[in-house]
């Protein structure tokens, strides 16, 4: 299975190659299965579609307010990334960069899943170095920001030994490398919700045609989200941004009788932003050059950094966002104008004899309570912190 490498990157050798196709297949296992989602594109599935969602954490502001949200969602905690990016859960991670207390000097933006990163930590360590160093803005860094105690250089040391010494010091609950906190970088994502066997679970399990029939005219129709996501429990969280319309969209082209596939290679990216909802103090439009996309090639990008150029005199906390009359105070209200895409590739319609796998009654539906649980143990450590 020969599958690219997120944004058509080239940064792994043939052993890391052979690691990551092996990573996706284990992503996708069980997929042979399924009559509709396909474990990677292919000659049935010719035609491109997108799922496009804003990167701003939509059931965290509902759980809180707004404002509270956006506070919450900057806040970096005692702990590295422990209050922060656990709910920064749109495919989409941040940190911010400021000055002064109320400055922001710039906002980093990160879809990069942490499959991959495990697979370059594993076989390519001095790769991974100068990326990490590159993502710093630094000449270089040392081996222990990323790996620990573990020397990733010396002879004996294993592929294995080396993702598992990135993921505790870079990714596990806890892990303190300022280099994936925020405190001195970002440089993947570690919301464990935000990777792509998190993913690929979604897509499956949406991707079964289930079916419910219209009480007022006796038609079939496919599920709405909130019908669908009650069904499959742990794969998908309502009330999200992205979860909803994945589910709905993944479940619609299934009812059409379509085959479906993550686009290659597989992963969540930065389409765009809206760039022109941001004025300066004088008015004039915020152009998209302060807008910086990297780590990927045209329109697949992994990292968008937003920064107010030196010669301008302006901090990105001076600019305002006339949808709302609010000046940027945080790296959240940027998040809002991010434009966040899921690629798939799918077939004609028609193409899979429609056998619903569940045929639901409409009372058996519904919104379902909004879970808050995780937002508020957050939200009391961040007033606690205070």
């Amino acid at each position: 299975m020969n599958v690219h490498e997120p944004g058509h990157l080239e940064a792994l050798g043939d052993a890391g190659r052979a690691a990551w196709a092996e990573r996706v297949a284990s992503c996708f296992a069980g997929l042979e299965k399924s009559r509709f989602v396909q474990a990677r594109p292919t000659a049935a599935t010719p035609h491109a579609t997108v799922i496009d969602w804003t990167g701003f954490p939509v059931r965290v502001a509902a759980c809180l307010s707004r404002r509270r949200a956006q506070e919450l969602l900057d806040w970096r905690g005692e702990r590295g990334d422990e209050g922060r990016r656990r709910l920064q859960e749109e495919y989409l991670e941040w940190r911010v960069v400021r000055g002064a207390p109320r400055e922001i000097r710039r906002v980093e933006f990160t879809t990069e899943l942490p499959e991959y990163w495990r697979v370059l930590a594993a076989h390519e360590p001095s790769t991974l170095l100068e990326t990490i160093a590159e993502l710093a803005g630094k000449a270089r860094v040392a081996a222990r920001v990323a790996y620990g105690d573990l020397d990733p250089l010396a002879r004996r040391v294993t592929p294995a030994q080396r993702e598992s010494a990135f993921a505790a010091a870079m990714l596990e609950p806890g892990a303190m490398s300022g280099y994936n906190t925020g405190a001195n970088a970002i440089c993947c994502m570690v919301q464990r919700t935000n990777t792509l066997r998190a993913l690929a679970s979604l897509v499956a399990v949406a991707g079964a045609a289930r079916r419910v029939r219209n009480a007022a005219t006796g038609e079939w129709r496919c599920l709405t989200a909130a019908e669908a996501i009650p069904l499959f429990p742990g794969a998908a969280v309502q009330h999200r941004a992205s979860d909803p319309l994945v589910a709905e969209r993944v479940g619609r082209l299934a009812f059409e009788g379509r085959r479906i596939a993550l686009e290659d290679p597989p992963g969540v990216y930065i389409q765009g932003v809206e760039h022109t909802r941001l004025r300066t103090p004088d008015g004039d439009a915020v152009p998209l050059e302060w807008f910086r996309f990297a780590r990927g090639q045209d329109p697949r990008f992994q990292r968008l950094t937003f920064e107010v150029p030196p010669g301008e005199g302006l901090a990105v906390s001076d600019l305002v966002d006339v949808a709302t009359g609010r000046p940027i105070r945080f790296g959240a209200q940027v998040a809002e104008l991010v434009q966040v895409v899921l690629r798939l590739r799918v077939g004609p319609a028609g193409a899979v004899p429609f056998e619903p796998c569940e045929t639901l009654k409409p009372a058996a539906t519904g919104k379902g309570a909004r879970n808050c649980t995780d937002v508020v143990r957050h939200d009391r450590a961040f007033a606690g912190a205070r």
